[in-house]
């Protein structure tokens, strides 16, 4: 059955390309940032020439992203990915979503159930208003605790563990 699924899903991806010119492939590659919905009317105006790959979210109210996201598939030829940075939980850009603690504290719990239930909820609450792609978790090795950047966003610096938590937070998304 699965293995039907995906020879289906895959004629269908494959009839789409082959109805695109060349430019209209790489616009394919394509995924502009609205931000806060601040760049929409012109990703809309964008999207009667430009057969975008997605667009990048910011935060905004769950009943602004259902009607934006969802105006804008219908407004696309192609299904559009609709991503979003949700690595500390759907909260950060879901107004009202849960918002987990940074990735250090996660990897300090020590669980990969847990780890696998915040992927897990996280996901949910973003499909719900219709993010497709999540950029998360950050997986950078912390080798410098000084540095602003990766500091707690990351899973620490034990390579090995990284992943292990890595895995179980993807699993659940």
């Amino acid at each position: 059955m699965l293995k039907k699924l995906a020879v289906e899903q895959r004629n269908w991806v494959d009839s789409v390309l082959n109805s695109l010119s060349m430019e209209e492939r790489i616009a394919q590659l394509l995924l502009p940032n609205l931000g806060t919905y601040q760049w929409y009317d012109e990703i809309i105006d964008m999207l009667e020439h430009i057969p975008l790959g997605g667009v990048f979210v910011g935060a905004a109210s769950v009943d602004k992203h259902r009607t934006n996201l969802a105006r804008l598939q219908q407004k696309s030829r192609v299904p559009l990915l609709e991503a979003a940075d949700l690595e500390s939980g759907a909260g950060n850009i879901i107004k009202g979503g849960v918002t987990f603690p940074d990735m250090l504290a996660v990897e300090a719990a020590d669980s990969e159930d847990l780890a696998y239930t915040m992927g897990k909820a996280t996901a949910l609450e973003g499909r719900e208003v219709g993010i497709h792609w999540i950029f998360a978790p950050v997986v950078d090795v912390n080798l410098n605790p000084d540095n602003p950047i990766a500091n707690t966003r990351s899973l620490g610096d034990n390579p090995e563990r990284i992943s292990q938590i890595a895995t179980a937070i993807v699993c659940g998304m």
